[in-house]
């Protein structure tokens, strides 16, 4: 049996269709959710909900409601 790996080599911003290949560096920088919706959920339960925004959009959008910190402080 062949076993098949799938790769990302691609994004595109959900909110301003900016499109970046894996060899940018604005790539790793991309925020992607994906939430499978459950019981309470507004939307359908069992649906999957993915985003996909460049770090500029997620600011954007989300400035007010997230938080930063260094990598480090998670250790701890």
């Amino acid at each position: 049996m062949k076993e098949f790996k799938q790769e990302v080599t691609k994004l595109i911003c959900d909110a301003c269709d900016l499109k970046v290949s894996k060899s940018s560096a604005e790539f790793n920088e991309f925020i992607c959710i994906e939430h499978k919706c459950g019981d309470a959920t507004i939307h359908e339960k069992d649906l999957i909900l993915t985003v996909d925004y460049c770090q500029k959009c997620f600011s954007r959008v989300c400035f007010d409601h997230f938080s930063l910190s260094y990598a480090e402080d998670k250790d701890t």
